[in-house]
């Protein structure tokens, strides 16, 4: 603590101290006799102005004009002059006579106008800050101090200045000029110049700091709204009272220097609200949080997108809000001391500082009270540095569990070593039975694609024809046949119970029933091949104890000519002719067990040239996918095959397998497909 309170009262001993009695001017006439220059080396230049409304007088005539009125060197739009008042848009020009002047070289340090002005020392031009005029379109604004060198020697000097403001609700003087020795002219000005600079660089160095910092640790919002805070804080020594970055930057817009000056303020205060909200969630009320942030939003786009003609009077406004806030963050950090949270004493005590720093800056910002730089860099400091303890704290507790972790996880780390090993000696154990595993299913795989029938005998027997099989594992339950005899085509899509393996398997035998029932049994009618199918399937499973409940669902077609028989256990046929579709579903009833067994049913059908017909597995129409993860559906599968009738059969294959892998997306194919499509 001793170096942060060794800073603050340095920065008290460079704050200038005058005491003595100060001139005043009457009339337009100031006399420096009694001015003890010794003991107030600067002074501000009080009292009452020649006034003239409405016009830029000549200093040469000066002598030659009726004074208008007498005013202080203050905002006119506040003076009531004889019952006359005057409007903040407008112009006018001041003077004041300087009496007696002592000799020593001499500084006049102008005040920034809200928005031009120009001076002249006796009838010479000494500066023009902007450039003033009669109405807004010859006037160009802007606000800046300006140290003038007044002549050696003289006794007397006459001050005139021309002032015009057609943008600001502000007209004349923000503050009155000063007059100095040119020695403590020079050490007022290096002194806030000094304490703006260094204001600026250590409160833009921590916001920048805890923004980078808020890179890595983006769960902890406070550090956000904290950074933006300090560097909305930073700006405001170089972008109010003396307007420092205006002498920096002499070419600066001065919309976008007065919209910065509010913004600063407007915005400084939301995430400083914020901020506190996120270190004390439970004790500041949400509803509160979100009327000053909704308040203070409104405002900043207002500032945002209007001129300041408009915003300008938010100073009024804000003397409410500021100190309601002040109010609420106490009884907040009050409530978060209560109950013990963690940093809530650092917090206040940093609160309590940060809010007299922002009640003296909305205090000076408002004109209430006098300017109070030292005080203000001070305490705004000193709550940079109770905001630190308040993150270190933070982070030294992180820090300690981070080191008890640590502990405990090396003293873990032998046992993980130790069981890594049995892990890793298991798992190559899993591994050489997961590969005989895999190379037994592939195996079963050449088994099962042995049985299928080739490309080629598709071809060959049916020309214009696509068969899309896309098992869902390495094995299958699904597939397809295909049997010929003379000028008989028999063809089947298939789908035994489950996939993968026991699929398989149960594919096979259902694959060994039609050829049975075709080769053995000699049958060529679809109704009587399933009817035989069946019989042999569940006479496999007659030896089980226990009713086997697994079996096939079926499309079979025997095509001869232009004839097509269909008969299906549960899967149907579907015709296109002429885009129109022919549905016909197969029986209810599976090729194996079932409580009313009947007999399959077969349907005749005479095609015509051009007729497409398609027969498949639930594969297809039952996987999920899309924008909303929802099965494709049979309407759907009707609407492509629909829109497609004018391709090949090749081209169908492939758009009906880029259909179902756009839909399928990165999710899980949920079961085998198998598609037949044919054309006449």
């Amino acid at each position: 603590m001793r170096l942060p309170l060794f800073v603050i009262l340095l920065l008290f001993a460079m704050q200038p101290s005058y005491s003595s009695e100060i001139p005043l001017a009457q009339k337009g006439e100031m006399s420096l006799a009694e001015w003890d220059y010794k003991s107030d080396p600067l002074i501000d230049l009080t009292g009452d102005w020649v006034f003239y409304w409405q016009e830029f007088v000549d200093p040469a005539q000066a002598d030659a004009l009726a004074p208008t009125f007498y005013a202080p060197a203050s905002r006119w739009n506040d003076y009531n002059i004889e019952g006359k008042t005057f409007p903040s848009h407008g112009y006018a020009s001041y003077r004041v006579t300087l009496h007696d002047l002592p000799d020593l070289p001499l500084t006049l340090v102008t005040s920034p106008m809200p928005t031009a002005y120009r001076v002249y020392i006796n009838e010479e031009l000494a500066c023009e800050v902007g450039h003033v005029g009669t109405d807004k379109e010859s006037m160009e604004p802007m606000s800046r101090e300006v140290v003038i060198d007044l002549p050696d020697g003289v006794k007397e000097i006459r001050v005139t200045i021309h002032v015009s403001n057609f943008y600001h609700r502000k007209g004349g003087f923000n503050r009155p000029f000063k007059l100095g020795v040119r020695k403590a002219v020079r050490d007022y000005t290096r002194s806030y110049t000094v304490l703006g600079v260094w204001q600026f660089g250590a409160l833009g160095v921590i916001g920048l700091f805890f923004l980078v910092l808020y890179t890595f640790r983006r769960k902890d919002s406070y550090i956000l709204y904290f950074a933006i805070f300090c560097i909305a804080l930073s700006l405001r020594p170089v972008i109010s009272v003396h307007y420092l970055i205006a002498a920096w930057i002499p070419d600066i817009n001065w919309h976008l220097m007065v919209k910065l000056e509010y913004l600063s303020m407007f915005m400084g205060s939301l995430f400083f609200t914020l901020f506190i909200k996120s270190l004390f969630p439970e004790q500041f009320p949400n509803w509160i949080v979100k009327l000053l942030a909704c308040v203070l939003l409104i405002m900043s786009g207002i500032i945002l997108f209007f001129s300041p003609n408009v915003f300008t009077w938010f100073t009024i406004p804000l003397q409410v809000i500021v100190p309601t806030g002040v109010i609420i963050f106490i009884v907040v950090t009050a409530k978060a001391i209560k109950a013990k949270v963690d940093g809530a004493v650092y917090a206040g005590l940093g609160l309590f500082v940060a809010m007299f720093s922002v009640l003296l800056k909305v205090l000076e910002f408002t004109e209430i009270i006098p300017l109070m730089a030292t005080l203000i860099v001070a305490l705004d400091l000193g709550f940079t540095f109770m905001m630190s303890l308040i993150l270190g704290t933070r982070f030294a507790v992180q820090f300690n569990k981070a080191e008890t972790l640590q502990l405990e996880t090396e003293q873990q780390h032998a046992t993980i070593v130790e069981q890594k090993k049995e892990v890793d000696f298991a798992f190559e154990q899993l591994g050489e039975k997961n590969k005989e595993i895999i190379d037994s299913i592939n195996y079963s795989k050449r088994i099962q694609d042995a049985i299928l029938p080739p490309a080629a005998l598709v071809k060959e027997h049916l020309p214009h024809s696509f068969v899309y099989y896309a098992p869902k594992d390495i094995v299958a339950g699904d597939f397809y046949w295909l049997e010929s005899s003379d000028d008989l085509t028999l063809f089947a899509a298939a789908d035994c119970t489950g996939h993968g393996v026991p699929g398989a398997l149960l594919s096979m035998l259902c694959n060994n029933a039609l050829n049975r029932s075709v080769r053995e049994y000699e049958l060529t009618l679809p109704g009587k091949i399933l009817d035989k199918a069946r019989e042999i399937v569940i006479g496999e499973f007659e030896n089980y104890e226990e009713d086997v409940q697994d079996g096939m669902d079926i499309s079979l077609c025997a095509l001869r000519g232009m004839e097509l028989q269909f008969a299906g256990a549960y899967n149907p046929l579907w015709i296109f002719r002429n885009g129109e579709i022919i549905e016909t579903r197969g029986d209810k009833q599976p090729i194996g067990l079932c409580d009313d067994p009947k007999p399959f049913t077969t349907h005749t059908f005479t095609l015509e040239p051009g007729d497409s017909f398609y027969i498949f597995s639930d594969g297809y129409v039952d996987q999920f996918g899309g924008e909303k993860g929802k099965k494709f559906k049979s309407k759907a599968f009707k609407a492509l095959l629909l829109s497609i009738q004018d391709k090949t059969m090749e081209e169908q294959h492939i758009i009906i397998k880029q259909e179902f892998d756009a839909w399928k997306g990165d999710l899980e194919q949920v079961d085998d497909v198998c598609v037949i499509g044919v054309k006449v």
